[in-house]
Parts: structure tokens; C-alpha cells; sequence
């Protein structure tokens, strides 16, 4: 072999190796940076191929960030109305367009109490405590939501609830928002919205939230009792519209007509707005307003809490319905007014909050006999937000019951730890009390642990906590 030849060959080896050693380093860079976007941290896979020192406080605050900032991204993707499909695109760009967002939702839940089990001669009046053993664990329930923008005039939901074996459909209904596909409707219902179908009526914000989704593990007291276990619950028509103003307040009047009895025959409870053969009718009115942190109001007590931003909400509700019975029918009427008062540090990545939220029920019942029976009932809940996944809370409890001579007591001290949007986690212990005239007294003391957790399209937030999380 010439000298020529082996010096091409040594050059060939050399650029051999190094495309190797290049190839190598880059396939290190790649797989960090995957490993790193894996962990939902790209900003911290740049960092370190730079070598910059990065603490794990800072690691933390910025992913968060940067988990912040994607599902933005993608609630914003999420809410847009989706555009109608250009001529000539494929078959699957214009199925995917309408394409319905699926969520399953799942609430598991454990308990521990020194109450007595179901098959007792005096059972707890507690939605949460009427089981066979008070002591175990199980999934309440999980949820099927699918929710889709029909056309760009109406949009639809359907919740289906699975729970002990036993599939439920819970919400089922299309809401109409655009009505300029007809100048007389248009003109009739102006800027409002319509709600046609099966759904939660409109009757304060825990009536209108699932119980995964609740501040608290368990329903208030007072709305097992006037609403049922589940909260009020019917088909029918419901029709809601900002009202004009020229002050800070915002007005919003919502008027619904639905059947008066449940679906199911097994929720013939003994609550007050039950109606057989009548339809059941509701009327809310609410006033709505907010502060900037510039100025916010210094008459409350975020005086002593510094800048933040603040609102109230102020509503009165009414419902009405009757009932057929042998001796002739009857009417029953619910009255309840809800307050909800809010206060969102101003800083930057300050996640400090306070929530303040009551409501108060009173019920009227006649009898075909002559004579009516009163009876109230009410809930107040206090929580903070110590920092970004973190809420601690107290609620009191305190309640008649219709129909039936006695009174409930309840207070409640919880701690929810938001490990994401996605899966939360819940400590909760109540202190129990009924009072019966039939059935004596009994007293329970009860610790619960829920884990509530979402997977598919993103869920909506609760009402507790702020837009972003």
C-alpha cells in the first residue's frame, strides 16, 4: 500500500470517529432533552446544557410556570369554536372537527366513623353515612362527561354517573347562545342563553357543582335535606340574560320550568320541592361585582389583607311546586338567598385567597288539612388558600328537617392538596349531631380521605378556586 493510501485511510478512520463521537454527543442532548420535556421542564433541559446552577426552589417555582403556561395553552385550544371545515380537506380533518371533549372524572373515597351502620333503628340523617359499614373504603362514583359545540349556534353536554354497578344518566342538555339564525328569537331573547334538556337548576353555586367537585368531601346539611342527596336535579327548559345597567353591579335573572318529581322513583325523598303531577318553577335573581386591587373597597376584611382583588356575589332564589296527594293537593315553596365573597392576592406569584360563602334555606309546606309547616336550615363555609396546591377550610352546619320534627348540627375542618388540575387529594373530619323527636339523638365523629382525579379533555375548574390554577 502506498504512503498516499495510508494517509487517505488514517483520515477516513479520523472522520469516522469523529462523526461518531459527534453523533454520540448530540444522541446525550437529545435523550436529556426528552427526559426533560418528559418531566414537563424543557426551560430546565436548556439550563443545564448550558451548566447553569439552578436551585431546587427555583426548579419548582419554574416548572410550575411552565405547567401553568401549557395548560393555558391548551384551555385556550380547548374553548375555541371549532371552524368549519375548508372544501377539499380530508374526510378525518372534517370528522375531527366535531369531535366531542370526553373527560372521566373518578372519586374515591375512605371513611372512618363511630356512627352506627344503616341497618341501626335510628340511622344517621347523612347522605355519606347511611351504608351498611361506615368504615371502609370505595368509589362513589366515576363520571363520564362529553361535551361538544353542536353548530356554531348551540352547544351540548352529556354526564353519565357510574356507581355500585349502576349507570346514571345525570346531565343531558343543549344550550342555545346564538339565535340569529331567526330574527324573532333573536328579538325575543336578545343576548340571553337557553337550556334545554336534564340539568342541575340554578339554585346557588353548591346546587350547580357534582360532589367530586365540592370545596368540602360531603353536601351541606341543609341541601341533603330540602334537595336531596344528589341536589335538585330535573328536565326541562331554563332561560338566562344579563340585565341592563348603568351602576358597578351586574344583574343576572334566570328562570327555569322542569318536571316537579325526579327521574327515578327511588328519589322520592321527603324533600320540599318535590311535585307529582306539577311542574316545578324557579326564579333567581343575582348581583354580581368585583374590585380591582387598586380599588378594592376598605369597608370588608381584606383591609388587613393587602392588595388583592375581590368580588361579591349576592342571589335570592325561589322555587315552587305542589303535590297531588289523596286528600287533595298541596303547595310547597323554598326560599334561599346564597353570598359569596372572594379575595385573590394582587402579586405576583402570590397565591393567597380567601373564600367566604353561605346560603340559607327556608321551606313552606301546606297541608291539604289546613295549616303550613315551616323549616330552615343553612351552611357557612370559610377557606384559604395557603399556596399553590394547598386549601384549608371550616364549615357549621345547622338545619331542620322537612316533614319530620328535629334538627342537625355539623362542623367540619378539611385540607385539599392539588397535586395538579388533573388529581387532588382531601383530608377532611366532621363532628355529627341530629336531634329527632321520634328517634332520640346520636352523635358521630367521621374522617374522610377523597382522591379526585381527571383524565381526557380538561375538566372545568371548581368554583372555589381561581380560573388558572
Amino acid at each position: 500500500m502506498s504512503r498516499r493510501s495510508i494517509q487517505a485511510l488514517l483520515w477516513l478512520v479520523a472522520v469516522v470517529v469523529a462523526v461518531l463521537m459527534w453523533s454520540r454527543g448530540v444522541a446525550r442532548a437529545i435523550a436529556a432533552e426528552q427526559a426533560a420535556v418528559r418531566l414537563g421542564a424543557p426551560v430546565f433541559a436548556a439550563q443545564e446544557a448550558a451548566g447553569k446552577a439552578v436551585t431546587n426552589a427555583e426548579q419548582r417555582d419554574r416548572l410550575a410556570d411552565e405547567l401553568e403556561r401549557m395548560l393555558q395553552e391548551a384551555e385556550r385550544q380547548r374553548q375555541a369554536a371549532p371552524e368549519a371545515p375548508q372544501l377539499g380537506a380530508g374526510l378525518g380533518a372534517r370528522l375531527s372537527a366535531f369531535n366531542p371533549n370526553i373527560s372521566l372524572i373518578g372519586d374515591f373515597l375512605g371513611q372512618v366513623s363511630s356512627g352506627p351502620d344503616a341497618d341501626y333503628s335510628a340511622p344517621l340523617r347523612h347522605a355519606d353515612l347511611m351504608a351498611e359499614d361506615l368504615d371502609d373504603f370505595r368509589v362513589r362514583g366515576v363520571e363520564l362527561l362529553a361535551t361538544a359545540a353542536v353548530d356554531p349556534f348551540a352547544d351540548a353536554l352529556l354526564k353519565l354517573h357510574f356507581s355500585g354497578g349502576e349507570v346514571e344518566l345525570e346531565e343531558a342538555y343543549l344550550v342555545l347562545h346564538d339565535f340569529s339564525f331567526h330574527r324573532t328569537l333573536e328579538q325575543l331573547v336578545g343576548d340571553g342563553t337557553v337550556k334545554i334538556g336534564l340539568f342541575r337548576m340554578a339554585l346557588a353555586p353548591t346546587n350547580l357543582t357534582d360532589d367530586h367537585d365540592l370545596p368540602t368531601v360531603d353536601r351541606p346539611l341543609v341541601l341533603q335535606q330540602f334537595l336531596g342527596p344528589e341536589g335538585l336535579i330535573r328536565p326541562g327548559v331554563s332561560y338566562s340574560r344579563r340585565l341592563r345597567t348603568t351602576g358597578p353591579w351586574i344583574r343576572e335573572i334566570t328562570v327555569e320550568l322542569t318536571n316537579g318529581q325526579p327521574i327515578e322513583e327511588a328519589d322520592e325523598a321527603p324533600i320540599p320541592v318535590r311535585g307529582t303531577d306539577f311542574p316545578l318553577a324557579l326564579v333567581r335573581h343575582q348581583w354580581y361585582r368585583e374590585w380591582p386591587a387598586e380599588t378594592a373597597p376598605l369597608w370588608n376584611p381584606a383591609c388587613w389583607l393587602g392588595p388583592g382583588e375581590q368580588t361579591v356575589t349576592v342571589a335570592v332564589n325561589g322555587v315552587v311546586t305542589a303535590e297531588e296527594l289523596s286528600s287533595g293537593s298541596t303547595y310547597s315553596l323554598l326560599q334561599s338567598l346564597d353570598f359569596m365573597w372572594t379575595w385573590v392576592d394582587a402579586r405576583a406569584n402570590a397565591y393567597r385567597e380567601w373564600l367566604v360563602q353561605a346560603e340559607l334555606y327556608a321551606a313552606e309546606t301546606e297541608h291539604p288539612t289546613g295549616g303550613t309547616r315551616a323549616d330552615v336550615g343553612g351552611y357557612v363555609l370559610l377557606q384559604r388558600r395557603l399556596s399553590r396546591p394547598w386549601f384549608v377550610g371550616l364549615r357549621f352546619d345547622a338545619t331542620e328537617l322537612p316533614r319530620e320534627d328535629g334538627y342537625l348540627i355539623a362542623a367540619s375542618v378539611h385540607a385539599t392538596y392539588f397535586l395538579t388540575e388533573f388529581n387532588r387529594f382531601r383530608f377532611q373530619y366532621e363532628w355529627f349531631r341530629q336531634d329527632l323527636q321520634e328517634s332520640g339523638s346520636d352523635t358521630a365523629h367521621t374522617v374522610w380521605f377523597q382522591t379526585v382525579y381527571a383524565f381526557g379533555a380538561h375538566p372545568p375548574e371548581p368554583y372555589y378556586i381561581r380560573q388558572r390554577f
